[in-house]
């Protein structure tokens, strides 16, 4: 799988270039903060989401574990 940046450029047209680039940028930073934030920071970050509720109870190893897949994947 190609990481946040690369998918956002294959997203949009080579016209779209320097928007997709900075655009990449911006979703791997945000990516990157979340990924990089203590257990309980990060609960607390996506507990107003869609399946928040669901992650803010998920244990620390489970957690760990989701963090790390999901920082290979993307990042």
């Amino acid at each position: 799988m190609a990481n946040v940046r690369d998918q956002i450029a294959a997203r949009y047209s080579a016209d779209d270039a320097p928007w997709s680039a900075a655009t990449g940028d911006l979703a791997h930073a945000i990516l990157e903060r979340a990924l990089s934030m203590p257990l309980a920071e990060l609960r607390a970050f996506v507990a107003s989401t869609a399946n928040g509720a669901d992650l803010s109870a998920t244990g620390d190893g489970a957690l760990s574990s989701m963090v790390q897949m999901a920082r290979i994947a993307l990042l």
